[in-house]
This record gives structure tokens, sequence and C-alpha cells, in this order.
């Protein structure tokens, strides 16, 4: 990014950090509301990192196992099913939980999320938590 899109993009969350905070006092809105709703909506607390958590694993999983999907025949007519592949072949969750777990991608998205709850649940009032934001995660809470 150039110096100039970078200027524009501090230019825009400064924008925006003071238009949000214009709002929530003509709303009087507390800061405690809005920083909590704020949180949750962006996926920052606690309860949300752990469902992101728990819907990547689905997905982690749910892909293992599309894999095997050639494997598997269904004949409608005479209501049987068969499976193809080595009967060795087990699926185990802990094994698959600690492959998804051990993985940069999430290893990496979780941190970075929880970095972005520890700075901004420690913010105490409304234009230095916005402007602490991305323009993408202002634009995510909408106006």
């Amino acid at each position: 990014m150039s110096f100039n899109q970078e200027n524009n993009v501090d230019n825009q969350v400064v924008d925006l950090a003071m238009s949000y905070y214009t709002r929530d006092l003509e709303m009087g809105l507390t800061f405690n509301e809005i920083k909590d709703k704020a949180l949750t909506k962006l996926g920052y607390n606690n309860e949300s990192i752990q469902n992101y958590i728990k819907r990547m694993f689905i997905r982690f999983v749910n892909n293992r196992v599309c894999q095997f999907n050639n494997y598997i025949s269904v004949d409608l007519e005479n209501f049987n099913m068969h499976c193809n592949f080595d009967n060795n072949y087990h699926l185990n969750f802990y094994q698959l939980f600690n492959e998804f777990r051990m993985q940069d991608i999430i290893i990496n998205n979780i941190q970075e999320r929880l970095n972005k709850f520890n700075i901004l649940s420690n913010i105490n009032n409304h234009y230095d938590f916005y402007s602490s934001m991305t323009v993408n995660e202002l634009m995510h809470l909408g106006y």
C-alpha cells in the first residue's frame, strides 16, 4: 500500500470514527451499550470466538467427509447403501481436531480476533474505540 493509499485509509477511519461518535452522542447511547453490541457484531468476544472455532471445525470435518463421497453408492430401488473404501478407514475426531487446530491459518485468525478483542475491550470512550478499528470493521458495524 502506498503512502497516499494508507493516508486515505487513515482519513477514512478518522471520518467514520467521528461520525459514529457524533451519532452516539446525539442518540444518547452509553459507551458500554455500543461497545458490547459492536464487539458482538464484529465477533470479538469470547462467545463469538468460540462459535467461530466450532463453525470452522465443522467446515473442516465436512470437507474431509466430502472427500469420500465418491466411495459411497446408493441403490434407491433396493434401499441399499454401500461404502467402497477400505474397512480399516476410521475417522478419528480427536486426531482431526488436532490437525485442525494446528493449521497456521486457524491459529493466526484466532490470535488476531483475541488481540483485537483485548485491544477494543480495554478502551473506555467512543472515539478511541471507533478509531482503533479498520475501515472494514467500521463498515461492518454500519451507521
